[in-house]
């Protein structure tokens, strides 16, 4: 009896300790704007320059706002010296887009699913670099 006791306090002190740093590496990337140029994998096609925004441990896209996505979670784990993430958004109307990437220092890089019903998945590249805010 005393063995499951202490199991259960072990399980609850590390379920515990993982949300605390769930949550605290969550907000690594809070406060961040990256521009992103936005390529469709396998076209020839200019890049599209989007901006990506980390806030309150969300993600949003300002650029897709008028598709009707809205901002989701990110899920941010860190690593030795850099950052993964992955996030997904979701329109009514547009379907899903589902990101993931990597954040070192001030560069970012990845990809992107967008999913349309009735529609074959469109894959997307994107690499880009943080937005510096000016302080005056």
């Amino acid at each position: 009896m005393k063995a499951k006791i202490f199991l259960l306090v072990i399980a609850i002190a590390f379920t515990g300790y993982s949300m605390v740093q769930a949550q605290s590496t969550s907000s690594q990337l809070d406060g961040k704007k990256f521009r992103i140029e936005l390529s469709k994998t396998g076209s020839t096609e200019a890049p599209v320059v989007q901006t990506l925004v980390f806030s309150n441990s969300m993600m949003q896209t300002p650029d897709f706002n008028s598709l009707g996505f809205k901002e989701s979670k990110a899920y941010v784990k860190p690593t030795a010296d850099y950052f993964t993430w992955t996030s997904t958004i979701n329109s009514e109307k547009e379907g899903v887009m589902g990101w993931q990437g990597s954040v070192k220092g001030d560069k970012i890089e990845g990809t992107c699913t967008w999913r349309r019903a009735g529609a074959q998945p469109i894959q997307y590249t994107f690499t880009g670099t943080v937005i510096k805010t000016s302080t005056k």
